[in-house]
C-alpha cells in the first residue's frame, strides 16, 4: 500500500545565501573626489550592497615605459599606463572620505589594493573586503600581506589558469588566511568581455569543487549576464559603475549607468528569490490548484457491496477527494467494503487492511 503523502514544506539546508551586489566605481572617479563621491550616492541610490573602489600609486604599479592596453587606447590619449594611472589616483585622504560617506549611506565599503603597504594603510578602515584584483594573482608577496591581514578577501581569476587560483589560494592560506573568508571571483578580464567568452559555468563547478564562497566579476555590456550568474550560483556580483559611458577613462564603456545598475539588481533580486529551496514539494500557493487538478477514483457505474473493483466500475477524474488516481493499481481486484452510486468518490477506507 502507497503510504499517505505530507504536503507541509520541509527544511532545506542548500537555501541560498542573499547575493552582494558591488558597484565597482573603480576608476571611474577620473581621478576627482567630487566624481567620486557622486559614484557613491548613485550606487546607494541603486540599490548596491557594497561600493567598491580602488587605490594605488602609479609610480610603483607601472613601469615608465608600460604602454597602454588596446582597449584603453579607445578611450584616451594617454600612450603610457603610468600616464593614465598618474591621473585616476585617489589620495589615501580621499579614500577614507569615500569609506566615511559609504557608513553615513548605510552601504557597504571594499577597496583593491595593488602592494602589500597599501593593504596596512588600508586595514584601520575594516572594508568588507579587500579584493586582490586579477593582474595580482601571481604576486605572491601581496598574496602573503593579503593573508595575514585576517580581512575577508576576494579574489578575482581574470585571465588565469585554474592551477594559477588554486596557487594563489593556497599561499592565502598558508599565512592564515580562513577558507571561510575567500571568494573567488569569477570573471573574463577584456573591457568589453565577448559573450561567448564568459564561460559561466565555471561558477557552478567551483561551488562544488572548492570549499569557498563563489561570486562573478561582469565586464559583458549586458546587465542579465550578472543574473544568469546568481542562477549559477554566484553569491557576489560585481559590476562597474559609471555616471556617463561616454567619458575617457579606460573602464566607462564596459559599465553601466545609474538607472542600468538598478534594473540590473531588480532583476538580481527576482532571480535571488525565484531560486528558493532545491527541495521539491508543493508549495502553499499551490495547494488550491493541486486538489482541483489532481484526479481520484469514482464509480463509473453503480457498484454494490462486495463487489470487485476493475476498469469497468471505476474511473478517475478531478478533483482530488476521496481515493486519489495514485492508488489506482492497489484498489484493482478489490472487494467494495460498501456500495457506491454512480459518480461517487471511493473512499479511502476501502485500501485499509
Amino acid at each position: 500500500m502507497i503510504s499517505n503523502l505530507t504536503y507541509v514544506k520541509s527544511p532545506d539546508e542548500t537555501v541560498r545565501q542573499s547575493v552582494t551586489v558591488v558597484a565597482e566605481i573603480g576608476v571611474n572617479h577620473n581621478g576627482n573626489l567630487t566624481q567620486a563621491k557622486r559614484l557613491v550616492e548613485a550606487a546607494i541610490n541603486a540599490g548596491a550592497d557594497v561600493v567598491k573602489t580602488q587605490f594605488f600609486d602609479a609610480r610603483t604599479l607601472v613601469d615608465s615605459a608600460t604602454p597602454t592596453a588596446r582597449y584603453q587606447r579607445l578611450s584616451t590619449v594617454t600612450e603610457t599606463m603610468r600616464g593614465l594611472l598618474n591621473d585616476l589616483e585617489l589620495s589615501l585622504d580621499d579614500i577614507f572620505a569615500l569609506a566615511e560617506l559609504c557608513k553615513a549611506g548605510n552601504v557597504g565599503f571594499a577597496i583593491s589594493v595593488f602592494s602589500e603597504k597599501d593593504i596596512n594603510r588600508i586595514a584601520p578602515l575594516k572594508p568588507d573586503f579587500i579584493k586582490i584584483a586579477s593582474g595580482e594573482i601571481t604576486n605572491v608577496p601581496l598574496l602573503i600581506e593579503a593573508g595575514r591581514s585576517g580581512l575577508p578577501l576576494v579574489l578575482s581569476t581574470g585571465m588565469s589558469y585554474e592551477y594559477e587560483v588554486l596557487s594563489a589560494v593556497n599561499h592565502l592560506i598558508d599565512v592564515g588566511a580562513s577558507s571561510t573568508g575567500i571568494t573567488l571571483l569569477h570573471c573574463t578580464s577584456a573591457y568589453p568581455a565577448p559573450l561567448d567568452q564568459l564561460d559561466l559555468q565555471v561558477i557552478g563547478r567551483w561551488r562544488t569543487d572548492y570549499p569557498y564562497k563563489v561570486g562573478y566579476s561582469d565586464h559583458s555590456l549586458f546587465p542579465e549576464v550578472a543574473v544568469a550568474a546568481v542562477a549559477l550560483g554566484a553569491t557576489l556580483i560585481e559590476k562597474h559603475l559609471t555616471l556617463d559611458r561616454y567619458q575617457q577613462g579606460p573602464d566607462h564603456a564596459s559599465s553601466l549607468v545609474p538607472d542600468q545598475f538598478s534594473d540590473m539588481i531588480r532583476m538580481i533580486r527576482h532571480i535571488e528569490q525565484s531560486l528558493g529551496s532545491s527541495s521539491k514539494v508543493p508549495h502553499h500557493s499551490e495547494t488550491e490548484n493541486r486538489m482541483l487538478a489532481r484526479k481520484s477514483i469514482f464509480a463509473k457505474s453503480r457498484i454494490v457491496p462486495g463487489e470487485t473493483f476493475g476498469p469497468l466500475n471505476i474511473m478517475t477524474r478531478r478533483p482530488q477527494v476521496g481515493l486519489g488516481a495514485e492508488y489506482w493499481k492497489e484498489i484493482m481486484g478489490l472487494r467494495a467494503k460498501r456500495g457506491y452510486e454512480v459518480g461517487q468518490s471511493i473512499d479511502r477506507a476501502e485500501l485499509d487492511a
